[in-house]
């Protein structure tokens, strides 16, 4: 068997990481976090397209790769379900018939495209996209071309609206007016906050200032609150089953079925 190179190995290393959507890491602090996996995309799209790609990631000061990300995450339609197993890198489960279809029927495009893409996106905005080939037939390089051309992001003045909530009658405006967290760095700001049961984002942030691990924490703290309350009616129900009234007799019984007669009947 002739032997790999260097490069080699890290190749097939990271494409069997990339199977699935996150992978175990070693926290500095000791403690075992995970880390969202990512797989190549190889395509060939306009030069218009790749223009688009290109301003918005340096707009929003972000990599191609993790703009591309965010506009397949956020762009196509939703196909994962939250997984039922208590694994922390298995959270997704996928429609086999989509991801992995047994015949599928692309139709391609009729001309190859100017620019060539070749970028690392996340595991779970490649398989999203996988799933979006089959239910529309498309080829990735069309889904691809077209969600860049066609992806729409909030204009400057609706940002500037979404980050200043409107203020309660009655209190200082210095008092409601949240802080400005879009240029806070995100490694040390937190996006989302628990209101009402449910994960929102904070005051002051948007989409569009998100980065792609946000958007995934998002997602691990939904099945982390599903879960939650899964345990809890599972406790819930262990504690009716713990429960049990003592058998009545059959005079006991008797007496109930007559004194409910009796007041039925209008009987003092």
């Amino acid at each position: 068997m002739k032997k790999l190179t260097k490069h080699q190995r890290y190749y097939r290393k990271r494409k069997a990481a990339g199977r699935r959507d996150f992978k175990r890491i070693q926290k500095e602090d000791g403690r075992t976090g995970v880390r969202v996996t990512r797989r190549q995309l190889c395509v060939r799209v306009s030069a218009e397209a790749a223009e688009r790609l290109k301003a918005s990631a340096e707009k929003y000061k972000l990599t191609k790769q993790d703009m591309l990300t965010r506009m397949i995450l956020i762009g196509l339609p939703r196909y994962a379900s939250p997984s039922s197993s208590t694994s922390i890198t298995s959270r997704y489960d996928w429609p086999a018939k989509l991801l992995e279809p047994q015949d599928r029927a692309v139709r391609y495009k009729g001309a190859a495209g100017e620019r060539q893409l070749n970028l690392a996106i996340s595991s779970t905005a490649r398989k999203k996209l996988e799933c979006h080939k089959t239910a529309t037939k498309l080829s990735l390089a069309r889904i691809v071309q077209s969600l860049i051309l066609n992806y729409r992001f909030l204009s400057d003045a609706r940002r500037a609206q979404n980050s200043v909530p409107s203020e309660p009658e009655g209190k200082p405006k210095k008092e409601q007016r949240p802080q400005d967290r879009s240029h806070q760095p995100k490694s040390e700001r937190k996006a989302w906050e628990l209101r009402h049961g449910e994960w929102r984002l904070r005051p002051g942030l948007t989409l569009d200032h998100l980065s792609t691990d946000e958007l995934e924490e998002y997602t691990q703290l939904v099945e982390a609150n599903i879960q939650r309350i899964k345990n809890q009616q599972e406790e819930r129900l262990k504690l009716r089953e713990t429960i049990s009234l003592p058998p009545l007799d059959e005079a006991t019984l008797e007496a109930i079925r007559e004194d409910y007669l009796r007041r039925k009947e209008g009987a003092p």
